[in-house]
């Protein structure tokens, strides 16, 4: 009877911990405006869908904007793309429940039950597990693909074969970066685990079956990998004046088939050559440590207690490789220093973290006092839990206590604290203090006049010069007139740098992402 117990109450709080995750995601998907980056993957998601075409956004792939526009396609249509933003929620609690089932399967029951408490409350996994934005679903298909990478590379089979190949598909079908963060995993973990290689025939065949999954996420079309027209300044038509100044045939051949002959996974291979020119050209690059600057301060210290303490224990882990190659990756290309970008290193350290918080669990570590062991991990989960739950619904704007509370604008911009999720929050704020009169500089595309934000102009350009400016807001009150400028117009449009916008001038912080300002 006690196992009987045991047994089950250990399956409810798996399932009382992902359904929390899965609460607080829907609870911040319903009250948060729209992101700026959401319009555009909505845009472009039911183009995939309905019409197979893929040139809005010509720098990654299709697979996680297709799962996420499917209500929309089913002619399922809500406010703020509720249900759209439902598919990331259920993508963030698939990935949940593979990261508890790999860390129980590598280190038992207890690592699992850690490794989930540990990613269900990560602000940056909460932050970005219900927006209509491709972050949670690159984490989840690198997770997976990562896991499928060394399920195969321990004991290659056909079944396994066909199950990396997938599983590798999906990936580099969901986000240009896994390639690049596939590749390094894969050279690291030749490096650390001293694997002999696959056979040529099941890599063969695996890398075969990922070109045919990711194919099939753009319905099997065969097109062009050089698009016709645009600017004498491109790249193709350099090459191609290059090649016939140098009287070079090959290479005017080879740009002529790509030019005019539609190939299968054309699109695709014209994703990879855009992103690669994008990076290239790309010279306003960030330095080196300010994208892992940006992950130690909005990454909680009791996650980042517990994983020192797992890398101690682990070392030469294969959940360590994954991390390390992925700020590799980052850093050393000059990515910019959005955490989102590395959301995919959470579910590793979520693991990680569990075999640290075991060690004291379990009274490893030789420390005085070890009976306390339990109290105090208690604690540091309870300071986990509690400081990620105060910054519900905005984990996107979350920042551990290195940073003072009221001062995150001063460190982060853009996705790591301002998306434009905040227009309610600037609603109730004017409904509370109720100003004659409001000038809003707006970082994002969502529409103000639905939050009761009527504008003197019209919402949602993307174009810098309409971003930055100001929409004018008359209001039925008699108070006083009031400025609002979104933290990353602050900085981005310049204000930060003007005497009436300076740091000193301000007011109030909106929900750390909107600067308030008296005129």
């Amino acid at each position: 009877m006690n196992k009987f117990f045991t047994r089950y109450s250990h399956r409810l709080l798996v399932a009382g911990i992902v359904v929390s995750f899965v609460l607080l995601s829907v609870g911040s998907a319903m009250r948060e405006s729209l992101t700026y980056d959401e319009i555009v993957h909505s845009e472009e998601g039911i183009n995939h869908l309905q019409k197979h075409t893929f040139t809005a956004d010509t720098y990654n792939p299709p697979l996680i904007r297709e799962l996420q526009m499917l209500p929309t396609a089913l002619r399922i249509v809500t406010e703020r793309l509720f249900a759209n933003r439902l598919i990331t929620v259920l993508l963030g609690a698939l990935l949940l429940i593979i990261v508890y089932f790999t860390a129980r399967k590598y280190f038992g029951k207890e690592a699992g039950l850690f490794a989930l408490v540990f990613l269900a409350f990560d602000p940056n996994m909460l932050a970005h597990s219900h927006y209509v934005t491709m972050d949670a679903g690159t984490a989840l298909f690198f997770f997976v693909a990562y896991s499928a990478l060394i399920y195969f590379w321990e004991k290659p089979t056909f079944g396994r074969t066909i199950m990396f190949g997938i599983s590798l598909g999906l990936a580099l079908a969901s986000r240009v970066m896994l390639l690049p963060y596939m590749g390094a995993a894969v050279l690291l973990l030749g490096f650390v685990k001293k694997w002999k290689l696959p056979s040529l025939r099941y890599v063969g065949a695996a890398l075969l079956i990922s070109l045919l999954v990711i194919w099939a996420t753009y319905f099997f079309r065969w097109e062009v990998v050089i698009a016709k027209g645009g600017s004498p300044g491109r790249v193709s038509q350099q090459l191609k004046y290059f090649a016939a100044a140098q009287k070079l045939p090959v290479l005017e051949s080879g740009l002529n088939i790509l030019e005019n002959r539609p190939l299968p996974l054309g699109n695709y291979l014209a994703t990879m050559k855009n992103s690669f020119l994008r990076g290239m050209q790309n010279t306003a690059k960030p330095g080196w440590y300010e994208l892992v600057v940006n992950v130690l301060l909005k990454t909680p210290i009791p996650l980042l207690f517990f994983t020192l303490l797992g890398l101690w224990k682990l070392k030469k882990s294969l959940f360590i490789v994954p991390v390390i190659g992925i700020l590799a990756v980052a850093v050393g290309t000059g990515m910019e220093s959005r955490v989102r970008y590395v959301l995919a290193i959470y579910p590793f350290l979520a693991i990680i973290a569990a075999i640290g918080i075991r060690m004291v669990w379990r009274s490893q570590i030789p420390l005085r006092g070890r009976k306390y062991g339990k109290l105090g991990v208690g604690v540091l989960l309870l300071w986990y839990i509690v400081g990620t739950l105060a910054s519900f619904p905005h984990f996107v704007s979350y920042a551990n206590e290195l940073v003072p509370r009221n001062e995150r604008y001063l460190y982060f911009t853009d996705s790591n604290i301002d998306w434009g999720q905040s227009l309610g929050d600037l609603s109730a704020y004017i409904a509370q203090v109720k100003p004659s009169h409001v000038s809003f500089s707006y970082f994002g595309r969502d529409n103000g006049n639905d939050y009761g934000l009527v504008s003197n102009r019209q919402w949602g350009s993307y174009k810098f010069e309409e971003i930055c400016a100001f929409h004018e807001i008359a209001l039925p009150y008699d108070g006083e007139r009031l400025v609002a400028i979104s933290v990353s117009n602050w900085y981005g449009c310049g204000y930060s740098k003007e005497e009436r916008f300076s740091k000193e001038k301000i007011v109030h912080a909106v929900a750390d992402s909107i600067l308030i300002f008296t005129n």
